[in-house]
């Protein structure tokens, strides 16, 4: 039996616990690892600093220093690898507490770039590096460290005790192995969890279905794949069959990859790319990439430039399309195994649980639901499932100082009416017999088409919804590319697949192409951009528009552009299995009719029908809920322009009050900067001038644009480039730097300090009407020495990528920073849906309860009384709409009920408090649960409740009264 009955599953999720800690869940992987915490009684994954939810299991020693080189882990590490593999450390966890004579371990010499050797005292093994001998526990504490260093970081407090996950299979020695690494490491390993268990708690199994199952989990990932069995019993797992296969793994996956790569490259070339070691690991990456990718497209292409050089010195690349079909035949070996290990009690199974990234690949989540025939259970933060188990069963293993499992007498408790939902039963909306509630329809689509990415969201059960691509990402880059071959009749690639043609073919790749729809060629705009255009861009000839020549055929900025709505159009209807014909699209706010005109003309040539423009900012404030303030500002740094905009709320509709723009300050504009410092730099130390290759040009402006992104949430990053140019004598030359943040925000400082003064600027235009705080301006926040001064905005809102650079929202902060933690797109396209729906029907949905929709699944519906244009809110479930009208809807026990209440309707003079106590009463009292004298209290409280007017009325031409202010109740 695996947990002790005394500690079963149901006390933390059905009992407050007084949780002791803290106390983290490291998953100890074999190519990544995790760690999780427990905060608010909740299972959370913390990030890296490179903003990923895992941290490669990579440790890697710099060459300078001997001996003494820096230890560096993770992401920096895995980056090394390229240049400085015999000093960089893979898959430590497959030789933690192995003998050097185990079979295991001698198949592993085979392949490992360092060198293995067996310890003087003993059998054990040792990994020598730049003539110092590490142990695979002193290489795993180096892991450990990096995760409690992370944990101790977020959490602003020491840590000291862990659980860590292991595969079942691990023995005895393995285990004690771990244990030392941990005391390396500062950690006390409380136990360890077998990653079955681990993830059949992490993902919830216990809770769906009967309390006693048999369960399959299927872990395939990057080290090894595991078949257990798991009983649950009165939410107790026990382990009752386990079979394993170390051979069978992620890494075997790319192994055939690689190998299928070499063949192919010395069939046409004749050259071997196994001799060279920087090549064969280059190829080790792209074959990853290559793998995650098939995941979500049928194919993808690889395009690695100078991946070597042959006998004259001349520079080779290697260019290949891998299509899924191709990938599933090399791999058919792998995946027959996997049917075979999956044979054992597979008529007993009740749920099948696949686990690690591998399991991702289509391939084997068929093979596994034909072996089951039963549907697959998975999640979507699969990456941090197996480390959230482990921190819920740390609970059990001594967190729990006390709970409390004495039921709850009668009396002590105050039960509402209803148990399914606490609403009314009204069947027309309150003071106006006439409005009510009507369905949905569609389909319309939400379109941000931006500088250099654009996305796409459609409406799903009432609520916006933003579609994945073809490799499974939610934005699409705005880049169209025509493949060489083919002449003027090249295949037009669009997104991620156009992307990577730009390295190899960017003559034939066109980017930005927003900056040229709808200009003309002699405007200053496009003839600054024809200089860093590398395309060639002419003058129409019945006119002064602008055309793009591409293999000796002649594009239109509208044609370029449909071809990118033409994909996200492609992609809903895909999703919804549907024809789609209408779309709205956010334009910036400087777009003047000609602009919005040639967009309308893509739209056309792409088959829909464009219905409205939608500010970005105006959007975006939607979007991220600014619109339950007065007046707003928000900062748009995007990859091609940016716009602060000054936003005033007037009777539920935004107003732009005031709006300034640079469209050549811009995410390119920072990593135009960034490439021309590694230019300096490289030519400093070898005297080649790099912008003479447009091959390593490209390459700089990747390695910018992923060093700009990865110094956002760490304090430095390298850029390793290798095979960047060769010299006059043909020796090939490795491009190699760090950059640390403060050097990028010294090279960019003139691009910061530009920001300010836009926002002064704007500032200084509007300061007659924001000095005096009104009504309108009730919030005026505090300014801050160094910062843009703040008086006057109620909330500042940064939208854009660029803004997630630290030195650029500092620079840019006035207020209250309103960033959420989610994808800035999937906000972004909430607010499209409210411009939706009014394609839809008349139905009143009350723009300000996004964060209702969003958390709780409610909509807030807006009220008219007679003779008041605008009336009070109630807060309505989404998904009773359609079966009756508006009422009344609290959450919460009884005191928080009725508090909540008495605030609400405290606001509204015009509400007779007795008809609307009446109505209330039988939902917040209960039925025969509260006792006479509470109720007599309770009536009291609210008889002695003043309605006093906080609200200014405003008379308007009609001789009638408008509330100027707009209450809405927030569900808690």
């Amino acid at each position: 039996m695996f947990l002790r009955q005394t500690f079963r599953y149901s006390s933390i999720r059905r009992l407050n616990s007084t949780l002791r800690g803290p106390v983290i869940g490291i998953n100890f992987g074999f190519t990544n690892s995790s760690v999780a915490i427990l905060e608010e009684r909740k299972a959370k994954v913390l990030k890296n600093d490179e903003g990923s939810f895992t941290t490669p299991s990579v440790v890697s020693f710099t060459k300078n220093g001997g001996g003494g080189g820096e230890c560096l882990v993770g992401a920096p590490a895995l980056r090394q690898a390229v240049l400085n593999s015999q000093n960089t450390v893979f898959n430590i966890k497959r030789l933690i507490g192995r003998k050097f004579d185990d079979k295991e371990v001698q198949d592993f010499i085979k392949e490992f770039p360092n060198k293995i050797v067996k310890s003087p005292n003993g059998d054990d093994v040792l990994i020598e590096i730049q003539g110092k001998l590490y142990s695979p526990q002193q290489i795993t504490s180096f892991i450990l460290i990096k995760l409690k260093e992370m944990t101790e970081n977020y959490l602003n407090k020491k840590v000291g005790d862990a659980i860590i996950t292991v595969p079942n299979y691990f023995d005895y020695s393995q285990k004690q192995a771990l244990k030392q690494a941990g005391k390396f490491a500062n950690l006390r390993i409380l136990r360890f969890v077998p990653d079955s268990v681990a993830a059949a708690f992490g993902y919830g199994l216990d809770t769906y279905g009967e309390s006693n199952k048999i369960i399959a989990v299927c872990n395939l990932n990057g080290g090894s794949f595991e078949y257990s069995v798991l009983e649950l019993k009165n939410y107790v797992y026990e382990i009752v069959s386990n079979k394993y296969d170390t051979c069978l793994s992620g890494e075997a996956f790319n192994n055939f990859i690689v190998n299928y790569f070499v063949s192919e490259f010395k069939r046409e070339n004749g050259i071997d790319l196994n001799k060279d070691s920087i090549a064969i690991q280059r190829l080790r990456e792209a074959a990853e990439k290559a793998k995650c990718k098939l995941s979500n497209s049928t194919q993808t292409e690889i395009i690695l430039p100078n991946i070597i050089a042959d006998t004259n010195g001349e520079l080779k690349h290697f260019q290949i399309t891998l299509t899924r079909s191709k990938f599933e035949q090399l791999t058919s070996e792998l995946t027959k195994r996997i049917v075979e290990t999956c044979q054992q009690r597979k008529e007993e199974i009740g749920q099948v649980l696949l686990v690690g990234g591998m399991t991702r690949m289509p391939k084997i989540r068929n093979i596994v639901e034909e072996v089951f025939k039963k549907e697959i259970f998975t999640s979507q933060l699969e990456e941090g499932a197996v480390a959230i188990g482990a921190v819920y069963l740390g609970v059990f293993f001594g967190d729990i100082n006390y709970f409390d499992n004495r039921r709850t007498s009668k009396n002590k408790i105050i039960k509402m009416a209803s148990q399914k939902m606490f609403i009314g039963e009204r069947n027309i909306d309150y003071g106006n017999e006439k409005e009510c509630a009507k369905l949905l329809r569609g389909p319309v689509i939400g379109i941000n088409f931006g500088f250099t990415n654009s996305s796409v969201a459609i409406l799903e059960e009432r609520k916006a919804k933003v579609l994945k691509n073809d490799e499974g990402s939610f934005t699409t880059p705005s880049v169209v590319s025509f493949t060489k071959n083919g002449g003027g009749g090249g295949e037009c690639l669009v997104g991620a697949p156009a992307l990577r043609q730009a390295v190899l073919n960017s003559q034939n790749t066109v980017f930005n192409v927003k900056r040229l729809i709808g200009r003309k060629f002699d405007d200053k705009e496009v003839q600054d951009f024809i200089k860093q255009f590398p395309n060639k861009i002419v003058k129409s000839p019945n006119g002064d528009d602008v055309l793009i020549e591409i293999q000796g055929k002649l594009y239109s900025p509208q044609q370029i552009t449909s071809f990118i709505l033409i994909k996200l159009k492609e992609m809903t209807e895909n999703y919804l299995n549907k024809k789609v014909g209408d779309a709205i699209i956010t334009v910036p706010n400087y777009f003047d009719y000609s602009q919005k005109q040639a967009l309308k003309l893509a739209g056309e040539l792409a088959g829909m029908k464009i219905l409205r423009f939608v500010p970005d900012s105006v959007a975006a404030a939607f979007g991220y809920g600014l619109d339950r303030y007065w007046r707003g500002a928000v900062c748009n740094l995007n990859g091609g322009s940016f716009e602060f905009s000054v936003l005033k709320l007037r009777y539920f509709d935004y107003e732009i009050d005031s709006n300034k723009y640079d469209t050549c300050l811009s995410g390119e504009a920072f990593n135009n900067v960034i490439v021309n410092y590694f230019v300096y730099e490289f030519k400093r130390e070898n005297g080649i001038d790099l912008n003479m290759d447009s091959i390593a040009k490209q390459r700089l402006r990747e390695a910018a644009e992923k060093a700009k992104c990865e110094l956002s949430n760490s304090t430095q990053t390298e850029i390793i480039l290798p095979n960047i140019i060769a010299d006059t004598n043909g020796e090939l030359k490795h491009f190699q730097i760090i950059l640390t943040r403060s050097k990028f925000e010294q090279l960019t400082l003139n691009l910061t300090q530009r920001f300010v003064e836009i926002c002064q600027q704007t500032k200084e235009k509007i300061k007659p009407e924001v000095e005096q705080p009104s009504l309108d301006n009730e919030i005026v926040s505090q300014n801050r020495e160094e910062d843009l001064p703040s008086a006057g905005f109620d909330r500042v809102l940064l939208v854009g990528g660029m803004t997630r650079i630290p030195m650029a929202s500092q620079k840019m902060f006035i207020g209250e920073r309103n960033r959420d933690e989610e994808d800035a797109a999937k906000l972004f396209w909430e607010a499209i849906a409210i411009y939706v729906k009014e394609y839809y029907s008349s139905l009143h949905i009350d723009i300000r309860s996004r964060n209702a929709i969003k958390g709780l699944g409610y909509f807030a519906l807006r009220h008219t009384d007679r003779g008041i244009p605008h009336g009070h809110s109630a807060i309505y479930l989404s998904d009773d709409i359609p079966k009756r009208g508006a009422c009344w809807v609290f959450e919460g026990e009884h005191e928080r009920l009725c508090k909540a209440a008495f605030n609400f309707f405290k606001n509204f003079l015009f509400i007779n408090k007795k008809k609307v106590w009446s109505k209330l009463k039988p939902y917040v009292l209960g039925k025969k649960l509260v006792t006479e004298e509470k109720e007599d209290l309770i009536n009291k409280d609210f008889q002695k409740l003043k309605f006093k007017r906080i609200s200014t009325r405003k008379r308007n031409g009609m001789g009638k009264y408008k509330l100027k202010k707009y209450f809405l109740f927030k569900a808690n």
